[in-house]
């Protein structure tokens, strides 16, 4: 006979886990709006973006959240032992909230500029590897993606990790080089 903890236990792995639906077809219709990322998207945020809602509702919701994570990006300088931690959920979120890509409103290029320079001489963050994503954010959408890598080699950013080399080669090949 199962002890009272034992099916309390298997009860928990017997209930389906409860995620919300998303409607495909809103998504479908705005696909061609859509920055197709390598590690992919969320679904539920790609809804939340493209579900009709007033104009003037997501633009105050998007201000208000911009503002949020301003802040808590210069708390974190100010206050937090990772303050990397608050750029890359700022970022997260833009990317999230953006799916068209890199545009004057999301205000993605001017937040990588100043993610990727604010710990640019850091020795904390050389070799982490969220610092290195937002540096490969950041070629991914400026015209001479290699000068940053090439940036990164000389300073020693990145040059842990393998992924910083399959980067660099890729953009050295998309140039013809």
């Amino acid at each position: 006979m199962a002890t009272p903890a034992r099916q309390a236990h298997s009860a928990q792995h017997q209930q389906p886990l409860q995620t919300p639906a998303v409607d495909a077809d809103v998504i479908l219709e705005h696909k061609e709006n859509i920055k197709p990322l390598a590690s992919g998207r969320r679904a539920a945020a790609l809804a939340d973006v493209f579900t009709p809602k007033s104009k003037e509702d997501r633009s105050a919701r998007l201000a208000a959240d911009k503002k949020k994570h301003t802040k808590e990006c210069d708390d974190a300088l100010d206050n937090d032992d990772d303050p990397l931690a608050a750029f890359v959920r700022f970022v997260d979120w833009t990317v999230d909230n953006y799916p068209q890509g890199e545009c004057v409103e999301s205000g993605l290029l001017e937040l990588l500029e100043l993610a990727t320079r604010m710990f640019a001489t850091s020795p904390l963050y050389k070799n982490d590897m969220r610092y290195l994503k937002l540096w490969i954010l950041y070629a991914s959408i400026v015209d001479h993606p290699t000068k940053i890598y090439a940036y990164l080699n000389v300073n020693e950013i990145g040059t842990g990790y393998s992924l910083f080399y399959e980067e660099y080669c890729n953009s050295l090949e998309r140039c013809g080089l």
